[in-house]
């Protein structure tokens, strides 16, 4: 996470070599991490996740 993709062709690429610098974007993985899971650990990160993109479907 963190790598900009402006093609979906190199999603594969950038996943599979995405271990190989676990330091790579290291700030902005844990940006997007809090954006995503807050700090629950309850497991209901897909929920809050569907709740964010509706939060933002209403605003638009």
């Amino acid at each position: 996470m963190g790598d900009d993709l402006n093609n979906a062709q190199y999603l594969t690429q950038a996943v599979v070599h995405a271990p190989d610098d676990t330091r790579s974007n290291a700030d902005l993985r844990v940006k997007y991490r809090n954006l995503m899971f807050s700090e629950q650990t309850t497991g209901d990160a897909v929920q809050r996740i569907v709740e964010n993109i509706a939060q933002l479907n209403s605003k638009n």
